[in-house]
């Protein structure tokens, strides 16, 4: 028999026989750490049954994805509940689940892909090209971060356009909104005509690869939809779409380049439509830099939201189910104030300095109800922001789970 001694060192035999059978309670008497919600499951063909392999499956704007195997089957970790779970394959057409509750398992079946290429076989080169880049414009922006991201297969887009003859009488029609009146003429890439729009559409047939070389991103985006129209309330053109993304992060190892990819983010990230929306979700509008009013408000700085709390938002918790509400507010027009200094720094207005300056945005709230989320992101196209914030597209999105405080540190 072994001496207890040699394994025990100082500890009495007491105690030794004490930690022996602490070793063996029972483990509901033990501490347990919360559960991480894990979901499983297999993605067959909804005709014939078969599992299918390479699914990319992915939690909605982050980075938190895997590929089902040879026999269709998938185990994913998910950050937070709830959530957007969506199903994306080459050939099929995207599938989302919506995970609202801990679940452990689910069967999902996916069916085949079905576009119409006849309209558009026969390209000009010409218009091809006046409509990728106006999509480009629209859904990548045109600030800085739009101009550096690529789309890696833009062979995958496909347009539908109404466009206008370009004359100072059109032009005014779509400024106030005249935009029904005969003479409208439906586009596609085959057709030769100045590019004025008054609507623009586009699909894709598969995923678009997004590079963002400068965020340290590529974005996989499953594109639902995306249009261009005018809005007659607004009299004015407004672009709206639904995607989904997934992030895959490529940072490079020199630490030069790294601290260059996180000064990047926190700039994309400040004056963001996600920064904005955070602070109001958070309360910390002032203290980020920012004041709203509208014109029918003296008051500089004062909110006029009526906002619905539905979970109480904690002020550093980006990954929480809770949000805001804003009700009865359709057609209300509000005016952003962003006060940043020269290194992009937002002021905080509660203990401003000086040398500061302001960038302005516009906020249109299109819906009797708009729903934020805490981590800075709304699920539809409900408000609309045009200005500096609204510049920022899809070039300079960032995963809603970004943190800047954690972000590669």
């Amino acid at each position: 028999m072994h001496d207890m001694n040699k394994f025990v060192g100082p500890l009495s035999r007491t105690s030794a026989f004490l930690f022996i059978i602490f070793l063996f309670l029972p483990r509901p008497l033990m501490a347990q750490s919360p559960r991480t919600p894990v979901i499983s499951g297999v993605v067959t063909e909804q005709d014939s049954g078969k599992p299918i392999s390479d699914a990319n499956v992915y939690v909605n704007g982050t980075s938190v994805r895997v590929v089902t195997d040879a026999n269709g089957l998938f185990s994913l970790t998910l950050p937070a509940i709830p959530c957007q779970v969506v199903f994306s394959h080459l050939i099929y057409q995207p599938v989302v689940l919506e995970v609202t509750q801990p679940q452990t398992s689910c069967q999902v079946e996916m069916m085949p892909r079905v576009f119409e290429l006849a309209a558009v076989e026969v390209r000009s080169e010409t218009n091809r090209g006046k409509n990728l880049e106006y999509f480009k414009n629209c859904f990548l922006g045109v600030d800085e971060w739009g101009k550096q991201a690529r789309i890696q297969n833009e062979e995958a887009l496909h347009f539908q356009v109404i466009l206008r003859p370009e004359t100072p009488q059109n032009i005014m029609e779509i400024q106030e909104g005249q935009y029904e009146e005969a003479g409208a003429e439906t586009q596609s890439d085959t057709t030769e005509a100045t590019f004025l729009p008054l609507y623009f559409e586009a699909s894709a047939s598969a995923p678009l690869i997004v590079d963002l070389p400068s965020l340290g991103y590529q974005v996989e985006v499953d594109l639902v939809q995306f249009k261009v129209e005018v809005n007659p309330e607004l009299s004015m053109l407004v672009s709206s779409f639904a995607a989904y993304y997934s992030y895959k992060e490529i940072v490079p190892t020199a630490r030069k380049e790294r601290i260059l990819i996180r000064d990047n983010r926190l700039r994309a990230y400040q004056n963001s439509s996600m920064h904005f929306f955070r602070s109001m979700c958070q309360g910390r509008l002032p203290e980020n830099g920012y004041t709203v009013s509208t014109p029918t408000l003296n008051k500089e700085g004062a909110n006029p939201f009526y906002l619905d709390k539905k979970n109480s938002v904690d002020r550093d918790d980006i990954t929480s189910p809770s949000f805001l509400l804003i009700r009865g507010m359709k057609g209300l027009t509000a005016v952003i104030r962003h006060f940043v200094y020269e290194n992009g720094k937002s002021v905080n207005l509660n203990s401003p300095e000086p040398d500061s300056y302001v960038s302005i945005s516009r906020l249109y709230i299109l819906s009797d109800t708009c729903l934020i989320r805490s981590n800075g992101t709304i699920p539809d196209n409900s408000i609309l922001i045009k200005g500096p914030i609204g510049d920022k597209r899809v070039g300079a999105m960032l995963p809603w789970n970004y943190n800047p405080k954690t972000d590669l540190k």
